[in-house]
């Protein structure tokens, strides 16, 4: 976790040598926080909007970055909310899916 930082998105990066995070998780709500979530993961990594921002807002976000880095960008509402308490447990884990054991435990 980055607290008090002007700039978090080059902490970010310079914590990862450069590569960003597998899994980026916003859940303030805010523009900002959606745009620094997007800045601070790697290629080819995933997005997770869990903060709703209020009805009005825009962001803008890169769309270069966003194509040719593969990024991929996933509001709340694309996880199921049987397993939604175990969301940060995954991501943890550097997975944004439920070990196999916990899918034929759920069914």
């Amino acid at each position: 976790m980055v607290e008090s930082e002007s700039n978090p998105v080059s902490t970010i990066r310079g914590l990862t040598h450069g590569r960003g995070v597998d899994i980026g998780i916003e859940a303030v709500g805010k523009p900002q926080t959606w745009q620094w979530a997007v800045d601070m993961v790697r290629r080819g990594g995933t997005v997770n909007f869990f903060g709703g921002c209020p009805n009005d807002s825009k962001v803008s976000l890169d769309t270069a970055l966003l194509h040719y880095s593969e990024i991929t960008c996933r509001p709340a509402s694309t996880i199921p909310r049987r397993t939604s308490g175990r969301r940060s447990t995954w991501s943890a884990r550097g997975t944004s899916r439920p070990p196999s054991s916990s899918i034929a435990k759920n069914r």
